[in-house]
């Protein structure tokens, strides 16, 4: 292995580690953090998010790229060395277009905006809501701002999902599928009853039975939490 590759995965290691961090952040807000706490935690994800965006977006991350780029067509396109290489470069000129600044409030406003949620689920009262998700829509709006530019905003989103996809092919592909998926639906009769997904189902079962899964997959008892959410 190249001392350029080398460097590349050590610091993207560590990136990972920032946004595992997050990640567990992210988990507690969603399980056991007290209501007045989300304040504090939005805060906190903000920094991280913004420490992540920083250390990613840095011009020795392009230097390192930039190193490699002779080993990445040296090793073929199906390499696991020369992908690794091919997505940072691509997620990394993305990241490139997004100041700091804009990284740390889409983790601020999204985690202000879940706690809102809570409120209203639990009100039934969507007006609770909707200053949170206006701010979240607003913020996402700068981020597909920041973009290569395409017939929709929803395309700089949708690439992050299917790389290279656009909205117009999406609409191409249903365009297809609509009809024939109609004249299914139309055909199949009475719709199927679902009403089993409808009830009061208990918690300790629901742990007990996803417990087992767990286990059945390999997962050491231990190496892992079970928390309920909403």
């Amino acid at each position: 292995m190249s001392f350029a590759l080398a460097d590349l995965k050590q610091r993207l290691a560590e990136i990972y580690d920032l946004e595992r961090a997050l990640g567990v952040l992210s988990w507690d807000q969603r399980t056991m953090m007290p209501p007045k706490g989300a304040a504090a935690r939005s805060e906190a994800s903000a920094t991280l998010s913004g420490l992540v965006h920083e250390r990613f977006v840095s011009d020795e991350i392009g230097r390192l790229l930039d190193d490699v780029a002779p080993l990445e067509e040296e090793l073929g396109h199906v390499s696991d060395d020369a992908s690794l290489i091919r997505v940072t470069r691509r997620d990394w000129e993305k990241a490139r277009r997004v100041p700091a600044e804009l990284a740390a409030t889409w983790a601020r406003e999204g985690g202000k905006a879940h706690l809102a949620w809570l409120e209203a689920r639990e009100a039934n009262d969507y007006s609770i809501l909707q200053p949170a998700l206006q701010r979240v829509h607003d913020v996402a709006l700068r981020w597909a701002e920041c973009m290569e530019q395409g017939d929709s905003p929803y395309d700089a989103f949708l690439d992050e999902y299917e790389p290279g996809m656009t909205t117009a092919d999406v609409k191409a592909v249903f365009d297809v599928l609509r009809p024939e998926l109609t004249a299914i639906v139309r055909g199949a009769g009475e719709p199927a009853d679902d009403s089993f997904l409808e009830g009061d189902f208990s918690v300790a079962k629901q742990e007990e039975f996803i417990a087992g899964i767990l286990q059945d997959f390999g997962f050491a008892e231990g190496a892992y939490r079970l928390d309920p959410t909403v």
